[in-house]
């Protein structure tokens, strides 16, 4: 059974507990969303779905994040691309639990990712690098904002990789054009 107290802070706070279960508890700022969370999470626990989150992998909360995305995104590309993306970063993040995932990770994980290997012989680019600390980035949000299975976002606390600009000339045929 579900049950939603106000906390002093203007906060609520819900707490499901059933009969031969583990009593999970998470803090939503309105009323409603912590009532919608207690049912959702005691219907998944009568069905067995539900997992801590001390208990979820990386590696599952990004399959989830990439079930959901093609939903919302607009462009399959988009989407496409993220699953692409992931398949590097589920390798080095995947067996690791959503609660240990830090800073210092995922700072760790960035200069191991450096010093790999491409099929071209070289380095990933910087922003390969970005685009995939974006993917982790927005699969985070998503864990705080929607999900509420961690409290923070830890790729924000990293130094992000500084792209090259493009140094580009005109040929002749595009400056004859303008």
């Amino acid at each position: 059974m579900a049950t939603v107290r106000a906390l002093p802070s203007g906060n609520w706070q819900v707490q499901v507990r059933l009969k031969g279960f583990k009593p999970a508890q998470a803090v939503f700022p309105t009323k409603r969303e912590a009532q919608a969370w207690g049912a959702e999470t005691e219907t998944a626990l009568r069905k067995g779905a539900y997992l801590a989150p001390s208990e979820l992998l990386f590696s599952e909360v990004i399959d989830r994040y990439l079930d959901t995305e093609y939903e919302t995104k607009k462009r399959p590309n988009t989407h496409n691309g993220n699953v692409i993306k992931s398949k590097k970063v589920r390798e080095h993040l995947g067996q690791y639990a959503l609660k240990n995932i830090t800073p210092a990770v995922i700072s760790a994980y960035s200069e191991k990712r450096m010093q790999e290997v491409t099929r071209k012989g070289t380095p990933p680019s910087a922003n390969t690098l970005r685009l995939e600390l974006l993917l982790i980035s927005a699969v985070f949000n998503r864990c705080v904002r929607e999900w509420h299975l961690c409290t923070s976002n830890p790729v924000l606390f990293v130094d992000k990789p500084k792209c090259i600009a493009r140094d580009r000339l005109l040929t002749e045929e595009e400056e004859g054009r303008l």
